[in-house]
Formats: structure tokens, C-alpha cells, sequence
């Protein structure tokens, strides 16, 4: 069932106990390097699919690749930054901010979504 103003999404138990961290800060204190990025490959991964929820449920289907565009954007990110992907489809090394580039650290990319006219 779609929500009647089309900006709410309903969320699964399952998808609100999967993003519900969401809200919790990550804190790097007490942690080794290696659990922090773990933590926040999971925590980006979790906002990706919250976000692609969002976006699908109003009707949109592609999304600009967006990096922090500062010295520790690594090269995939370098050369997706700007590109348009589907949210269908997933990317060679995953979507924009999932975390598949980068094997010691995090990615920082985030979607952006191209809004129906």
C-alpha cells in the first residue's frame, strides 16, 4: 500500500531493525580502525537502501553519484562522481556510498536522486 502523500514509506519490521541504527552515532572510541569502517560500511549500506526506498516510492528510477570530492576519494569514486546510475542495476563495484571500493575505509559517496518532472 502506497502512503497517501507519497514522501512517508512503510518499512518492513525487518527493514526498520536493519536501519534503526541509523539514528545512533557511530562512535570511533574504544574501536580498532578496521571495526569503525566496518561499522560505517554497514551504516552507509543501511542508508542506501533507505534512500533508495524513498526515492522508488515516488516514482524515481536513477540517481547522480556524488563523492566528497576532497583528496581521500578513491579513483572508482573519482570516475562515477557525477555519472548517472539506475537504482536497479547494480554498479560494478556497488552503489554510490556501499562501500565496495574501498577496502580500508569507508565510502563517503552518497545518491542523489533525479526527481520525475
Amino acid at each position: 500500500m502506497k502512503p497517501k502523500n507519497n514522501l512517508a514509506i512503510e518499512l518492513t519490521e525487518s527493514e526498520q531493525k536493519e536501519i534503526g541504527f541509523l539514528a545512533e552515532r557511530v562512535n570511533p572510541k574504544g574501536k580498532t580502525k578496521a571495526a569503525y569502517n566496518a561499522e560505517m560500511r554497514k551504516r552507509n549500506k543501511a542508508s542506501f537502501a533507505f534512500n533508495k526506498k524513498r526515492a522508488t516510492n515516488i516514482g524515481v528510477t536513477h540517481y547522480v553519484w556524488r563523492s566528497t570530492g576532497d583528496s581521500d576519494v578513491c579513483e572508482v569514486c573519482k570516475a562515477n562522481d557525477g555519472k548517472v546510475f539506475a537504482y536497479s542495476e547494480n554498479p560494478e563495484h556497488g552503489h554510490a556510498g556501499c562501500g565496495n571500493c574501498k577496502t580500508n575505509g569507508y565510502c563517503r559517496c552518497y545518491d542523489e536522486p533525479i526527481l520525475p518532472e
